[in-house]
């Protein structure tokens, strides 16, 4: 069972089924109360690389007269309406944040300081199931190759694109691949 309600969800337990080999997760709706009991063979805590909000000291700061969020703390792009924003790193939470700011009439800009590989999730999911059946290096090659395919040359729109393929970056670098949520079509235009 698959839950995308856009209703917050809070997870009261999670632990091990007795005697069966799968994750017992008991979660409650908080708008409505209702409990609900997953069973399921994998659990996945998706909370974050950095779900820790950290915003660097950086000289004059203090002069800025605008608002400083952490990505952890972006709710809406409504907030930003008709407003120039700035998005410091284009990692996931990048590009959804830029990607919603600009859906509300914000004029996003964003800042990408470190190459990075841009994919969609179906690349992605594609890859995975390749790898399970050939080298790391030709996975690389060919989801680089559809990457190239879908975006182009993204070097030319300010983000650089590392030389190593996209699952040996990850694993090198420990850096995740950026899924593509529309953001790449705008900043295109």
């Amino acid at each position: 069972m698959v839950n995308f309600s856009k209703e917050e969800v809070e997870v009261l337990i999670v632990g091990a089924g007795p005697s069966e080999k799968k994750w017992n997760v008991k979660s409650r709706n908080v708008t409505s109360g209702e409990m609900e009991l997953y069973a399921c063979h994998f659990l996945i805590l998706a909370i974050g690389e950095n779900n820790e909000g950290y915003i660097p000291k950086v000289v004059v700061i203090e002069n800025f007269k605008g608002e400083i969020i952490h990505s952890s703390d972006y709710k809406s792009g409504e907030k930003y309406k008709d407003n120039k924003v700035l998005v410091v790193g284009l990692v996931n939470s990048g590009m959804e944040i830029s990607f919603d700011s600009s859906k509300y009439g914000s004029h996003p800009s964003i800042i990408v300081r470190s190459p990075i590989h841009v994919v969609t999730r179906e690349m992605v999911n594609v890859g995975m199931v390749l790898l399970k059946y050939l080298q790391i290096s030709l996975v690389d090659t060919v989801i680089a190759k559809f990457a190239k395919f879908k975006f182009g040359n993204l070097a030319e729109f300010g983000i650089p694109q590392p030389e190593e393929g996209p699952f040996s970056f990850k694993i090198s670098k420990g850096t995740s691949l950026v899924i593509d949520v529309g953001a790449i079509d705008k900043i295109k235009l």
